[in-house]
């Protein structure tokens, strides 16, 4: 038997399936590669990862090429239009 499906419980690996080895046979368990992501971070940890990941992010979009399309209007300048709907509020 190559391989055996286990479940880690109570500090005890217990078989999912029969195993046909005689009582108190020792066998090495090879147990899963752990990323970084598996461990326990504190709060300041994951506030830095998320930082630098939010600086990332902007930083890729400041990269983006700037379009602008001439007809006058903007963000800016239409306020009441991007938040309200327009002057007089939604349509």
């Amino acid at each position: 038997m190559d391989r055996v499906p286990a479940i880690y419980e109570d500090g005890v690996f217990k078989p999912l399936a029969p195993v046909s080895l005689p009582e108190r046979t020792e066998v090495e368990i090879p147990l899963p590669a752990r990323d970084a992501g598996a461990l326990p971070e504190s709060d300041e940890d994951r506030i830095a990862r998320q930082e630098a990941a939010l600086r990332a992010m902007f930083d890729e979009i400041d990269a983006l090429p700037q379009r602008r399309n001439h007809d006058g209007w903007s963000v800016a300048n239409n306020a009441d239009d991007v938040l309200y709907g327009g002057p007089n509020g939604p349509a």
